[in-house]
């Protein structure tokens, strides 16, 4: 059987992208809390987070 390819670090940068597009079609609505405003802005830096460890190494 054969191997998988291995993740790139152009795929985890894809991923961030596809991410960060969900996100923002919830900004497209009016919060509907402070609470929802700030576990998506929490979701955008958990996503900045992961595209800067794949980046750095």
């Amino acid at each position: 059987m054969a191997q998988p390819a291995p993740i790139t670090v152009a795929d985890i940068i894809e991923r961030c992208a596809s991410d960060m597009h969900n996100v923002a079609f919830d900004f497209r609505e009016n919060a509907r809390s402070i609470t929802f405003a700030e576990q998506r802005i929490a979701e955008v830096e958990r996503i900045c987070a992961v595209a800067r460890r794949a980046v750095r190494g």
